[in-house]
């Protein structure tokens, strides 16, 4: 269900339902009963162009070609809840469900790689939006954050 706007806004509402519907077959959003478009917008808002989801993630700090695949996922994971949770080692540690000791052992990975880009809060922003893109697409494809 788009949201509720004023009748010459109907097309705008018409254009969120549709997008969520692409979604929702798409697997991104919940199927089986009504969706409203107002109890996703922060899904609606990150996957509406795609394009522009990608452009910035192309330059978002990633870790080198060097790390392996698995190492990168668990990086790409551990510095979007570093993000989301203010560096509290505790909540991240809850969050993985790993040990304090190794959320502190990637965060020192994490610092070694990235540097002064992770404390500049312009990209930490572009970053965290990056990663909070591919992960609701990775959900869908299975695949993992890089």
């Amino acid at each position: 269900m788009g949201p509720a706007v004023a009748l010459p806004e109907g097309a705008r509402s018409l254009r969120r339902a549709s997008e969520a519907l692409g979604l929702m077959r798409r697997g991104i959003l919940p199927s089986g009963g009504p969706v409203r478009c107002r109890d996703h917008l922060s899904t609606l808002l990150l996957l509406r162009d795609e394009a522009l989801v990608d452009a910035p993630a192309e330059r978002t700090p990633r870790p080198p070609e060097g790390v392996r695949p698995p190492q990168r996922e668990r990086l790409a994971q551990t510095l979007l809840s570093r993000l989301s949770s203010g560096r509290n080692v505790g909540e991240v540690a809850l969050r993985l469900a790993v040990h304090p000791q190794t959320v502190r052992y990637r965060m020192r990975q994490l610092d070694e790689l990235f540097g002064a880009q992770l404390r500049d809060p312009t990209a930490q922003f572009e970053t965290e939006r990056a990663l909070r893109a591919l992960e609701l697409r990775d959900r869908v494809t299975g695949g993992g954050a890089e």
